[in-house]
């Protein structure tokens, strides 16, 4: 494979279908190992995949969209990394069309990658490999080696998991589940006070403000979060509620656009309710009842139709039978 600094490829794997089967794609399992000299990335899936990587302008940031693709539960969504000269951290999330990674990169380096059958001993599974190295040679050396970067070379390289700011983070979100609210809003604050391109941060902090009424401070982390990851949907879409709350309708109704841009509306009715602005998870709520009454009814039509061809067959054979007994 030609390898540049700006590459843009397209995977479509219609033959390896067959060996893994159908159904939508999960990322089980994403890591990064590096040394000084390199960084490889491996996101692998349950299934083969559909998928674009592309560079941000300015080559800071790596995006890899998986096309039909879900992250599984056990995933870390956001993570910083702070033992690499090359890379900063990751930030991965789901819309309609799939899922989206975005690889934060400390300059415009060149990169390369590859997808493949791989098998871990625990059954067979498809690895997405990426490959970043400061200069060409660099990466040309990264590429022929990379099979071998394995556990011994593990031991060479600084600590990649960044404990402080993913424990942060993560025990952010768990009291916002549990509704503590005050808790997470501290737990956001000092991941954020290290790092400030922590998106999902800023996002359930503006949840929070919402939740309190404080729709203004709301609007505030909801731009942060999308200054700094532009297609976060779900953020353009609460941001376009608090703004229609605010009375800004212009801005409501671009930013309710980038939401509902991500959606594959079926019909006309999906399409004419997704134009009133609500909250995205009772949009989603609503949708998803709308569908589900839509295959209701289909299913119900389906049957009386092929209830109605059995009354039909059944009337014919008994004609039939009539006519053959009267002979």
């Amino acid at each position: 494979m030609k390898i540049s600094r700006i590459i843009t490829v397209l995977a479509i794997l219609t033959a390896a279908l067959l060996l893994f089967g159908c159904g939508g794609p999960e990322l089980d399992k994403l890591t990064v190992q590096y040394d000084d000299s390199r960084v490889v990335i491996e996101a692998e899936f349950n299934s083969p995949v559909e998928y674009e990587l592309t560079p941000e302008p300015g080559g800071e940031a790596l995006i890899l969209n998986v096309h039909g693709a879900k992250i599984s539960a056990g995933i870390t969504r956001e993570r910083l990394i702070k033992g690499s000269a090359l890379i900063s951290g990751w930030f991965a999330t789901e819309h309609e069309k799939g899922l989206r990674l975005k690889l934060y990169l400390t300059g415009g380096y060149p990169y390369q990658h590859s997808a493949f059958a791989h098998d871990d001993g625990e059954g067979e599974s498809w690895m997405i490999r990426m490959n970043i190295a400061p200069d060409q040679a660099a990466l040309d050396a990264a590429v022929k080696h990379s099979d071998a970067f394995d556990a011994a070379a593990a031991k060479a390289q600084k600590p990649s998991e960044p404990e402080n700011e993913e424990t942060k983070l993560a025990k952010g979100i768990r009291y916002y589940d549990e509704g503590r609210f005050d808790a997470a809003l501290d737990m956001f604050r000092q991941a954020l006070a290290e790092r400030k391109r922590l998106p999902l941060a800023y996002y359930y902090a503006a949840r929070i403000r919402f939740e309190r009424g404080q729709r203004d401070r709301a609007e505030a982390n909801l731009a942060e979060a999308l200054a700094d990851s532009a297609d976060f949907a779900d953020a353009a879409g609460l941001l376009a509620h608090v703004q229609s709350l605010l009375g800004k309708g212009a801005d409501a109704a671009a930013n309710w656009k980038r939401f509902t841009g991500t959606f594959h509306f079926q019909d006309e009715g999906e399409r004419n309710f997704a134009a009133t602005i609500t909250h995205p998870d009772s949009f989603r709520a609503k949708l998803n009842a709308i569908r589900k009454e839509r295959e209701r009814r289909l299913a119900l039509t389906k049957k009386a139709r092929q209830d109605s061809i059995r009354l039909a067959a059944a009337a014919r054979d008994s004609v039939k039978a009539a006519e053959a007994a009267a002979v």
